[in-house]
């Protein structure tokens, strides 16, 4: 799965909880926007973080066809990320 095909399946789970949470009476619908809303914020940032790691962003970059090499200073982080384009300075 990708990034956005997982965003979404939590976008619709957290639908779902909110409308059946409000349908049975457990929680009142305003009380639920404020919950939601807090989850989807710290979600939010959690997502950012794991996203955008160094490493993973030049993996991505190292997949692109148009890339040839990509030269790095640190060894341990080229030997971190299985690409063969990725290499050390």
């Amino acid at each position: 799965m990708n990034a956005t095909q997982v965003g979404n399946l939590i976008k619709s789970g957290l639908l779902a909880l909110g409308v059946s949470s409000s349908v049975l009476g457990y929680v009142s619908a305003e009380v639920w926007v404020a919950v939601g809303g807090a989850v989807v914020a710290v979600g939010t940032v959690i997502w950012q973080i794991v996203a955008n790691k160094t490493a993973k962003l030049i993996e991505a970059v190292a997949e692109a066809p148009e890339v040839k090499k990509v030269v790095v200073k640190s060894p341990a982080l080229a030997l971190s990320i299985p690409n063969i384009k990725v290499v050390k300075e």
